[in-house]
């Protein structure tokens, strides 16, 4: 089971640097990525969590009202939170260079 999980994760990796090329960003590949790097990721440690709080509250019940609930919470953030976003990303990356690339999580609040 493993080494044909390990085969279609080959063909994968195989499949995605075709359209990717040197973009591709993975364990399995040639660009270096900070450990827990969900932390340096805006989308990660914002934006994901900010379409969750926010989305459900008005309780889609099909894929379209999904749909057209993310755009539009993804267009009423202001430039403000924006720049917000960019600082808070300034400061965790400092923090990641202060501890050598080590954990953040949870030491920055949300922006």
């Amino acid at each position: 089971m493993v080494s044909a999980r390990r085969g279609h994760t080959n063909e994968t990796i195989a499949w995605l640097r075709q359209g990717f090329e040197e973009r591709l960003i993975s364990r399995r590949c040639d660009v270096e990525w900070a450990p827990h790097s969900s932390d340096l990721n805006p989308s990660d440690f914002y934006l994901w969590g900010f379409l969750k709080d926010n989305v459900y509250q008005g309780n889609p019940q099909t894929i379209e009202e999904l749909k057209t609930a993310i755009t539009a919470k993804i267009r009423a953030i202001t430039k403000e939170e924006c720049v917000k976003v960019i600082q808070n990303f300034a400061r965790r990356v400092q923090v990641c260079l202060q501890r050598n690339g080590g954990h953040l999580e949870h030491i920055l609040g949300k922006p």
